[in-house]
């Protein structure tokens, strides 16, 4: 797996080099890694599909116009996945003053299913059935955002702790305990 993200890495690494250097073919490769991630990650926020795919283009945007302030700190996924979290806050901002909209449970579902098999992890693994999962789905959403947060980035984006802590910015011990808090919650909701 690391030998995996290490090459992933070198390959995102020479994409956004050719990116700086004007070639549009570049970026459009790395949309066609990130996109569905970055949907993944901005639906399970937002819970609407519009809201979703704004925030999408958004994020792409806003890191072709900044490209060139990639400093290699952080692997470009992880910069991503701030640029989206940033973005997903302004949106809730702008939004504020509109009535809370809950995201339908087929799109929750669909949204799911979408996400490659290797980004789902053990919380969604371990589910038996599919009604279980929708009802886990339709419960992400219900959950404050802190806790929403931290849980879409490592149960089902995949991030880890280190990655989740610099995309959100906030400490390790802080994601730990956003996202046992979020467990709990959402264990408390779905067992009777």
């Amino acid at each position: 797996m690391k030998v995996a993200n290490a090459l992933a890495e070198t390959e995102d690494r020479e994409l956004i080099r050719k990116v700086a250097e004007g070639q549009e073919q570049a970026f459009a490769e790395l949309m066609g890694r990130y996109a569905p991630r970055i949907f993944g990650f901005a639906f399970r926020l937002c819970g609407q599909r519009q809201d979703a795919e704004d925030l999408v283009q958004d994020t792409f945007m806003s890191a072709l116009r900044s490209i060139s302030q990639f400093q290699g700190k952080s692997s470009f996924s992880t910069w991503l996945y701030t640029i989206a979290a940033h973005r997903c806050q302004r949106m809730r901002r702008l939004k504020s003053g509109e009535p809370k909209r809950k995201a339908s449970l087929e799109a929750m579902a669909e949204a799911g299913q979408a996400l490659p098999a290797s980004q789902q992890q053990d919380i969604l693994e371990h589910l038996g059935s599919q009604q279980a999962r929708q009802r886990l789905l339709a419960e992400i959403p219900k959950l404050p955002q802190e806790f929403k947060k931290v849980l879409v980035l490592r149960d089902l984006e995949g991030q880890d702790t280190a990655a989740t802590a610099k995309i959100l910015g906030i400490t390790q011990a802080a994601v730990k305990s956003r996202l046992h808090r979020a467990r709990m919650e959402l264990k408390r909701r779905l067992v009777p």
